[in-house]
């Protein structure tokens, strides 16, 4: 992906990129709502039948709630400057390119259950690597409106016919028919995932989308969300990369310690914090040359947005362990009223101040989120060492 996206910056103008900001943000959020995460609940489930009518489910609901969300999206593209000439098509686009995406990650989530985990791989590999290819096989197409969520939709859509394959191949369990007088009851076992997995998920991904899709709709700045995209992009990825390759391992240690709980939770997060505190001394110093001279000379402006997304990221990894510990200290709720928090402050930062620049807007309402952030594992903090003296 990464190294599409450097072909991508030297071929398609910022107005394209911006474009595809808007989609991207707009997708993330899609996937998020598109099953109500029942999906998610297929690898929990005790048997065949249990995670056939969860999957049954998931597909019923997956049309009702794309175009749900169609409709009030096409409203926002169509009075956007930036994406008004071709609202219809995108949201088109949005659909297809959502169908597919959670269609693979239902047909993932049953392969799970197989236990064939080098087929899981293979698919961990394979959906990076087919929308990679179909973005620089657009670039090589040349510029053009429309063209990178066409992208996006097309690997993803070529993913999930990969993913039917490998789901054939690992001979996990066939989404049976037999479930669906069962439908009913089953979702009603599992509601947690919609009821509290959902909201959590959604405030979390709006949060971080709420950026782009306000500074591309108040700032009608091209440049902006182009530059802030390919920030992020470039700043979130290799993080991701880290946290998602130790997030299960980490949280598993945390649920198995009684004593030094605290001591592990602040050496991790620590060293999660040097992490990418690292990469950020070398932005500071020589940031806007090297974005000029992996993605382009137009785009060394982009090291400004990646200055303050980086400070989140690192603010993110080190939060990492206090997330896992969550659980253990019975704070799980409380966080999710916290997201509510630091959307709604997010949102006053921007739409309320009536900012010269969209970096300024950007950057105000990264700080204010992550203050709530900081706060709220501050209190985590003084929760787990009243609990280590407790145990004492």
């Amino acid at each position: 992906m990464f190294g599409a996206t450097m072909i991508v910056t030297r071929v398609f103008l910022p107005e394209h990129l911006n474009e595809f900001g808007v989609f991207f943000s707009l997708f993330n959020l899609f996937q998020i709502a598109a099953m109500l995460r029942l999906e998610q609940a297929i690898v929990f489930a005790k048997d065949p039948d249990e995670a056939s009518g969860l999957a049954l489910a998931a597909l019923a609901v997956q049309i009702p709630v794309l175009l749900a969300l169609a409709l009030p999206t096409y409203f926002y593209l169509a009075a956007n400057p930036a994406t008004d000439a071709h609202a219809f098509e995108l949201v088109s686009v949005l659909v297809v390119a959502v169908a597919a995406s959670s269609g693979a990650r239902l047909i993932v989530q049953l392969i799970a259950r197989s236990d064939q985990f080098l087929l899981l791989a293979v698919t961990n590999l394979l959906r990076p690597s087919l929308i990679a290819t179909a973005q620089a096989l657009a670039a090589l197409i040349g510029p053009g409106s429309v063209r990178l969520p066409l992208a996006l939709a097309a690997g993803q859509a070529v993913f999930l016919l990969g993913a039917v394959v490998l789901h054939w191949r690992s001979r996990a369990i066939p989404v049976s028919i037999r479930a669906r007088s069962r439908v009913k009851a089953i979702v009603s076992r599992n509601k947690d995932f919609v009821f509290y997995n959902l909201p959590q998920n959604f405030v979390f991904v709006l949060s971080e989308s709420l950026v782009p899709l306000s500074i591309s709709f108040i700032h009608h700045d091209t440049n902006a969300v182009a530059l802030f995209w390919l920030a992020s992009r470039a700043v979130f990825a290799p993080a991701t990369v880290i946290a998602e390759s130790i997030r299960a391992q980490v949280y598993r240690t945390i649920a198995r310690t009684e004593a030094g709980l605290p001591k592990l939770v602040f050496t991790t997060s620590a060293v999660l914090f040097a992490v990418v505190a690292a990469p950020l001394v070398v932005l500071a110093w020589i940031g806007p040359e090297l974005f000029a001279l992996v993605f382009g000379p137009q785009w060394a402006e982009a090291n400004d947005y990646a200055l303050i997304l980086g400070g989140l990221v690192a603010l993110n990894m080190a939060a990492l362990p206090f997330v896992g510990a969550l659980p253990v200290v019975r704070l799980q709720g409380t966080y999710f009223l916290v997201e509510c928090v630091g959307l709604l402050v997010r949102a006053a930062v921007i739409f309320l101040i009536p900012w010269s620049t969209a970096w300024l807007s950007v950057a105000a309402s990264t700080v204010a989120y992550a203050a709530v952030q900081a706060a709220f594992f501050i209190y985590v903090t003084i929760v787990l060492l009243k609990r280590k003296s407790l145990t004492s």
